[in-house]
């Protein structure tokens, strides 16, 4: 009780801090107080957020049923909703609870205020019990409880009484103490190994997965009908003094005014300002932007401005640029594979002809490709290159490659700069769908420069969750919610302690149990003398793998007795049996 006035007090000063009215905390607070007092053995926990014009409250109660209050300031109203959303309690318990909310909260008309966020814990988790002085909570094996329960419902299985799983639990948690003693988390093996799944679980609980969902759907919009366009460049790195930034900004301007408004040739102008080192060859033509293969701001620029217009003017951080979009048009890959010479070769034109001309006369072409090509990563696939889009090959052999064809045409001999190649067209398809490209997207997208605004939507949101310091920098906020987030996020605290204890376990059962199992012969000779009858065949050679798992448990249940036995255990079963009454 100690500790949660301790909290109580604690609120109310950083809610002053936060410069929300005394007296309006105090009533809220005054709410919370009722309805600890009168359910404290039920209680676990409670909290309150503004979302709109209502006071959301929720509580756990019983240890089992996650109850959520919607309170209404909205037109005097005091009460609107109330639901379970376990669905584990029954209509005449929420009922109850209902009444006694809506007497406690009906005076509080007046709470709502501007960016009032905030939550109260209530200290109400009672030691379930002790091994070897250390004390497992109610909360943590409840968590662990429901969690087990739901997935083995999921799996079509039968599950566990509290009483049953509690022993299961102990066992578990008694492997998990022997492991810690035997140093195996010390280990630089088992360092790594958490701190890998800990990396991925901060990646997906510290990202808005709406903004990455919203992210991901542009990203293959974009991929779906993709752009041609050309551009000038005029090169300034982002660390140039503000004199040369204001002399290369002018710059590109006057280039926009000649192409925009004096009605020049955009292609002659890049040829005379441009800074590209390819511009005398190219006039600025890039062929297709594809996504997630240009920098990000340049991509923008182009999907962002009309068919046949040239962009405003963009920075990146090679410099300014204005950009000329050409056309757009359906994104559609080539199935093909083809036969190359090199050019190096003075008779590769001579040499390629001879091979048309087998392949014409009916040779196969894969093994044809698997003797002559050059191009050694597709020649020992029969010369397959696998499906590819626009802009994924040089220009001149692409233009062969879209070319209307029939599946099976073979092209005649034509030369890139790489050599002279024979094709053998094999198919075309339109863009995959989303639900097939979404997971490589979401992995180039998290390390593209676009994920900065995955971040910030989630940040924004961190901000007011955590109450971070609104003085601290978007970088210094997110690097502090990282390194405190199994503080500030319960969920991501059980998960990193599961991650903690399942590789334990695994560990330490490895080493007690299984490698023990299979590799002690005189041991499995032993148990399978004592309880040959358990076994079908007579020849030892005939069941080993069924004695090898039979042995596997009769050391499990004997590592379990020695460990009863080594650890000092305290169960105190008034609080489990309080679950639920």
């Amino acid at each position: 009780m100690c500790d949660f006035f301790c909290n109580f007090a604690r609120f109310l000063y950083e809610s002053k801090q936060r410069m929300v009215k005394n007296h309006k905390i105090v009533a809220l607070i005054s709410a919370f107080l009722c309805v600890f007092f009168i359910h404290a053995q039920e209680i676990r926990n409670i909290s309150a957020e503004q979302v709109g014009n209502n006071i959301e409250v929720s509580y756990l109660l019983n240890g089992k049923a996650d109850i959520q209050i919607s309170y209404s300031t909205d037109g005097g109203s005091t009460f609107s909703t109330m639901k379970s959303t376990s669905g584990d309690v029954g209509h005449g318990v929420l009922s109850g609870h209902k009444k006694i909310i809506w007497n406690v909260l009906e005076d509080l008309d007046d709470l709502v205020t501007n960016d009032l966020r905030f939550k109260l814990e209530i200290i109400n988790d009672p030691i379930l019990c002790t091994i070897d002085g250390d004390d497992i909570h109610l909360s943590e094996f409840l968590y662990a409880y429901h969690k087990n329960q739901k997935e083995e419902k999921d799996k079509g299985f039968s599950t566990y009484s509290l009483e049953d799983y509690l022993q299961l639990y102990i066992n578990f948690k008694l492997k998990i103490k022997a492991a810690e003693d035997a140093g195996i988390a010390s280990t630089e093996e088992f360092k790594k190994e958490l701190d890998g799944y800990r990396k991925q679980a901060l990646l997906k609980l510290t990202q808005d997965s709406m903004a990455m969902d919203s992210i991901i759907r542009l990203t293959y919009k974009r991929i779906q009908r993709i752009r041609s366009a050309s551009h000038i460049a005029i090169e300034c790195p982002e660390s140039a003094d503000e004199k040369t930034q204001r002399e290369k900004l002018t710059l590109i301007e006057q280039a926009r005014l000649r192409v925009t408004t004096e009605g020049e040739s955009f292609y002659q102008v890049a040829r005379e300002v441009s800074t590209d080192p390819n511009v005398q060859e190219t006039n600025g033509k890039l062929g297709y932007i594809i996504p997630l293969r240009y920098i990000y701001p340049f991509e923008n620029a182009i999907y962002s401005t009309p068919i046949g217009q040239v962009s405003p003017v963009f920075r990146t951080r090679y410099g300014f640029h204005i950009a000329l979009v050409e056309e757009e048009r359906d994104n559609v890959e080539v199935h093909a594979s083809h036969i190359m010479l090199l050019s190096t070769n003075p008779h590769a034109k001579d040499s390629i002809y001879i091979l048309y001309d087998k392949l014409k006369k009916g040779a196969d072409f894969a093994t044809i490709a698997n003797n002559y090509s050059k191009d050694k990563g597709s020649a020992t696939r029969g010369g397959d290159l696998g499906w590819f889009g626009r802009g994924m090959m040089i220009k001149s052999f692409e233009d062969v490659a879209f070319e209307a064809h029939k599946i099976g045409d073979i092209t005649e001999p034509f030369e890139t700069q790489y050599g002279w190649h024979i094709m053998k067209y094999m198919g075309m398809r339109n863009c995959l769908p989303l639900d097939s490209l979404r997971e490589n997207l979401t992995k180039k997208i998290l390390k593209d420069e676009r994920y900065k605004e995955v971040e910030a939507a989630y940040l924004q949101k961190a901000r007011a969750k955590y109450n971070i310091d609104p003085s601290m920098s978007d970088k210094k906020a997110l690097q502090y919610i990282k390194e405190h987030l199994e503080d500030l996020n319960s969920d991501y605290r059980n998960l990193i302690r599961e991650y903690h204890d399942g590789i334990l376990l695994y560990d330490f059962s490895k080493q007690e149990v299984w490698d023990k199992a299979s590799t002690d012969e005189a041991g499995l000779m032993a148990y399978y003398k004592a309880h040959k009858k358990d076994f079908k065949a007579k020849d030892f050679e005939g069941v080993r793998n069924d004695v090898v798992s039979a042995y596997q448990d009769f050391l499990e249940k004997e590592l379990v007795k020695k460990l009863r036995q080594r650890y000092p255990l305290t169960i105190h079963y008034d609080v489990l049996y309080s679950i639920g009454k």
